[in-house]
């Protein structure tokens, strides 16, 4: 299922990051319809009940529901001053990069792949990347 870091029990790298991706438009739908007032179980409950995300199928939107809880709800500072960027309307593409950096800061995998592979190329100006040099970068 994933890459163990050595003498842990858990993987360090997940299949997870697979189900969900960005979620950005989904994203930006959840924080936008959140009440500040109301518990995190209350609202993804409402989310859940209401399918504000307009999927199909009952496992997706529990599968949204939880990679949302790991990126975004687990710190209410966070999650407030997300809602708040939301619903003030903050510029898309600078929200984008802050709910990249949070979808990032909570997956092993996504944060490795930016930090070690994406960003030491960027610096070097390599902006195309052969999709295919990503797991052999992930073996090493």
């Amino acid at each position: 299922m994933g890459k163990r870091m050595p003498g842990a029990d858990k993987p360090l790298y997940t299949s997870r990051i697979i189900k969900a991706g960005a979620l950005l438009a989904d994203t930006k739908t959840l924080l936008s319809h959140w009440d500040m007032m109301t518990s995190v179980q209350k609202n993804i409950e409402r989310m859940r009940r209401e399918n504000v995300f307009g999927k199909a199928s009952r496992s997706r939107v529990e599968d949204v529901l939880a990679i949302f809880r790991q990126r975004y709800l687990t710190e209410q500072s966070v999650t407030r001053a997300l809602v708040a960027l939301v619903t003030h309307r903050f510029p898309p593409a600078s929200l984008d990069r802050i709910l990249y950096f949070h979808a990032a800061r909570s997956d092993h995998l996504l944060y490795d792949i930016v930090t070690e592979f994406l960003l030491p190329l960027k610096m070097q100006g390599i902006t195309d990347i052969d999709v295919y040099n990503v797991p052999r970068k992930l073996d090493r």
